[in-house]
């Protein structure tokens, strides 16, 4: 019967497109991947969502809310939390081959508008809130900074932050990707003049389309140094706190030092 095969392509007139076209779902991701995303991840995500839950309380049982550094903790506590929470669906919607679910709309929906956006803007607000609280920890071993920052500034700040970390998942948005079928690659029997395989071809395409290569390549550039970009501040304000309170404890030292 193979000798009596032909194959035919079916795809639909609009498809017109250079990017790669799988045929089945199967080569869509990694194998690994999808094990990933079922076994692994959710176990993180737990872990993180019990820790977050515990700062929380721990906070709220302090109840020092009247000092800016105790809110930024809390606010970084709930976004970690906010954050984890989003990425607990992923276990059900990127499961690749492994679950019916991993293509369909509303799975692409929740990926896109929370998980991709929602979840990232969150992530870069707790980042940007962890390099505030550096900068205010490193300042206020200034003699000169002695003026606290006022409750209205104090949220005007995290505004800011919230606002610019919802701006900096823009090229994310735009360079996302969605999984589209376009056709089927049928096999008939020539003979019976039947079908008797076919697989549904699948393609990536971005869902801003209309962006130019040029474009691309711009907001390509930024999604890649944004995340390092954020480690490295982190990084280098933490650092730089590290210093200033080692030379802090070497001045109080000398000082008393001097009194005895």
């Amino acid at each position: 019967m193979a000798n009596n095969l032909r194959n035919t392509t079916l795809i639909q007139q609009h498809f017109n497109t250079t990017l790669p076209v799988f045929f089945s779902k199967e080569s869509l991701t990694l194998r690994i991947a999808d094990y990933s995303n079922v076994y692994l991840l959710p176990v993180i995500c737990v872990f993180g969502i019990l820790t977050s839950i515990l700062s929380i309380i721990v906070l709220a049982k302090i109840n020092k809310f009247n000092e800016n550094v105790y809110l930024y903790m809390m606010i970084d506590s709930v976004a970690n939390l906010i954050f984890l929470l989003t990425q607990v669906p992923i276990a059900v919607l990127r499961c690749g081959i492994l679950c019916p679910y991993a293509y369909t709309y509303g799975a692409k929906v929740f990926e896109l508008y929370i998980y991709l956006y929602v979840g990232y803007v969150v992530v870069t607000f707790s980042a940007l809130v962890d390099i505030s609280v550096s900068i205010d920890r490193f300042l206020s071993f200034n003699v000169k900074r002695k003026a606290k920052l006022s409750r209205t500034h104090f949220f005007v700040r995290c505004l800011a932050l919230f606002l610019f970390s919802a701006i900096a998942q823009i090229p994310l948005f735009c360079l996302s990707r969605a999984i589209q079928p376009v056709g089927l690659l049928v096999s008939i029997d020539q003979a019976t003049n039947q079908t008797v395989l076919s697989e549904t071809l699948y393609r990536y395409f971005y869902r801003v389309e209309w962006l130019n290569p040029t474009l691309q390549v711009f907001l390509t550039i930024l999604l890649m140094i944004k995340g390092p970009a954020l480690i490295f501040l982190v990084l280098v304000t933490n650092i730089f706190v590290a210093v200033k309170f080692k030379k802090h404890l070497e001045n109080k030292k000398k000082v008393t030092a001097s009194k005895n």
